[in-house]
């Protein structure tokens, strides 16, 4: 009976470290797979000859990534993030890479996507005037 009451009381601690943990890792995660993305779109565009544009944006809930070249073919399939992720900053975000590989339009300095968790977490993408595409925790 004791034995049953530690285990418990030590399960009743840890399930919120482990679902702060679970969604902090679920933004990277999803920041990850937008820098993927954006590295994939910029790939395209480069293969194509053709300006590829990428959006990210909320379907219902759900923070997903597309893109399509100037012909409106699909770059890569959608893809949708993991459920903790909530929410982008100014969705939905177009960002256009050129078939030089440049990031064309958005102005001259960086410009930054940034999404966020349940826990009111930022990750944010940076892409830069020359395509360059980073990561960073806010």
């Amino acid at each position: 009976m004791v034995l049953t009451a530690i285990i418990a009381i030590a399960t009743m601690l840890g399930v919120p470290s482990f679902n702060k943990w679970h969604s902090k890792y679920q933004l990277r995660q999803a920041a990850t797979d937008i820098q993927n993305q954006f590295n994939l779109a910029r790939m395209v565009a480069m293969n194509r000859n053709s300006t590829v544009t990428v959006t990210v944006g909320l379907v219902g809930s759900s923070v997903t990534v597309s893109a399509v070249d100037a012909n409106g073919t699909p770059a890569f399939a959608p893809e949708t993030m993991l459920s903790h992720v909530v929410a982008v900053t100014g969705a939905p975000v177009t960002i256009n890479f050129s078939s030089l590989g440049l990031r064309s339009g958005g102005g001259a300095g960086n410009q930054t996507v940034t999404i966020q968790d349940d826990q009111q977490r930022s990750f944010g993408v940076v892409v830069s005037p020359a395509g360059k595409v980073t990561s960073a925790l806010y």
